[in-house]
């Protein structure tokens, strides 16, 4: 049975996922152990490899049993606008990554910035979805800077 072409690009989107995730995985092997925090500098990079390998290999099992994948909102199809929003995305992690680089701004602020205006290039924009968004945002933001700062004992911009 030769492969749709939906099916092809996923089987090659898994295979890349996962590629990444054990290279990713490698290339930890090499940071120090834990001095003074708990779980050490490898423990973030290694817990997103391995939900990164997972999820790789669903999508494949899901291809390969022959699962449909969800249909998109108003029988949308897939191309030019899912292409912009891939390029806006690219464009706003490197902004949120060189803000942060540059110490242009803080982490909080910046991460907030980046998921509410990520979630909106997803989603759509409608004032229930600003509302939703930047809750969203500013939760997530305020939560994962608790979570380096005081759990991984990480030093955030």
């Amino acid at each position: 049975m030769i492969p749709s072409r939906q099916a092809a690009g996923d089987l090659a989107l898994a295979a890349a996922v996962i590629l990444v995730a054990v290279v990713v995985w490698i290339a930890t092997a090499d940071l120090p152990p834990p001095r003074y925090e708990p779980v050490g500098s490898a423990a973030l990079p290694r817990g997103i490899s391995a939900i990164m390998a997972l999820l790789g290999a669903l999508l494949a099992a899901r291809t390969l049993i022959g699962a449909e994948a969800p249909a998109t909102a108003a029988g949308e199809r897939v191309g030019m606008r899912a292409v912009v929003r891939l390029l806006v995305l690219c464009g706003l992690t490197l902004a949120y990554v060189a803000a942060m680089d540059g110490r242009l701004v803080g982490f909080r602020p910046a991460t907030i910035a980046y998921l509410f205006l990520a979630t909106l290039a997803l989603a759509g924009i409608t004032l229930r979805r600003v509302v939703t968004a930047f809750a969203f945002a500013a939760l997530l933001a305020v939560g994962l800077h608790a979570l380096f700062t005081h759990f991984f004992y990480i030093d955030l911009p």
